[in-house]
């Protein structure tokens, strides 16, 4: 059934039809949810969280290659727990202060980073390392289970960071559910969702 809605305009609707406002309702809800989607998939890529390839700024210019190279520091030495418990530690002054920068000795060289990083230790302040790998809090991973059982070296995931002139700022191996599951598979290891769903 149709009716004429103005008897100056003319126009003509459809009696049985929604009202024109309801359509412009449904299209504003509709624009407006893919607009928030959009927006969240660019907030989340922007931030590093979809690539992993945003770089984290780090607070002091670390040179993995002169641990690891010059001076055949290996990983656990600075990174405790990464062969023994389910998280590996980001070192920190304790450790640096302990195994080698003791400020009651003279500086072991005299770069602008030692020189940095013995404000730190003279402060008592530990060094604002930025987490750049992470896993969802619903997610339980062992870093002992991966590297002794699965004897999985470090590098397979960091990569070769000992060859490392600048601290770490992005992830080598972007850490994904899919990336995982086909290493299990890879491996021939179970993909229970319990395992790593908790």
């Amino acid at each position: 059934m149709w009716r004429l809605t103005s008897s100056f305009g003319g126009r003509v609707e459809n009696a049985g039809a929604a009202p024109r406002s309801h359509g412009r309702l449904q299209w504003f809800v509709l624009v407006s949810i893919a607009a928030a989607i959009l927006m969240s998939i660019g907030s989340l890529t922007a931030l590093g969280f979809i690539s992993g390839e945003r770089p984290v700024p780090q607070p002091l210019a670390y040179s993995h290659h002169a641990h690891v190279i010059k001076h055949e520091m290996t990983c656990v030495q600075c990174h405790v727990g990464a062969e023994s418990t389910a998280r590996a530690t980001i070192p920190n002054i304790e450790s640096c202060s302990q195994i080698c920068h003791r400020t009651d000795l003279p500086a072991l060289s005299n770069s602008p980073v030692e020189l940095e990083l013995r404000e730190y230790l003279s402060a008592g302040e530990n060094i604002p390392w930025q987490k750049v790998y992470r896993v969802d809090s619903h997610v339980y991973f062992s870093h002992a289970r991966h590297t002794v059982l699965g004897e999985i070296a470090c590098e397979t995931c960091h990569g070769n960071v000992g060859e490392m002139t600048t601290p770490v700022q992005t992830q080598a191996r972007v850490i994904t559910m899919s990336d995982c599951m086909a290493c299990h598979e890879e491996r021939q290891v179970s993909n229970d969702c319990n395992n790593c769903h908790r």
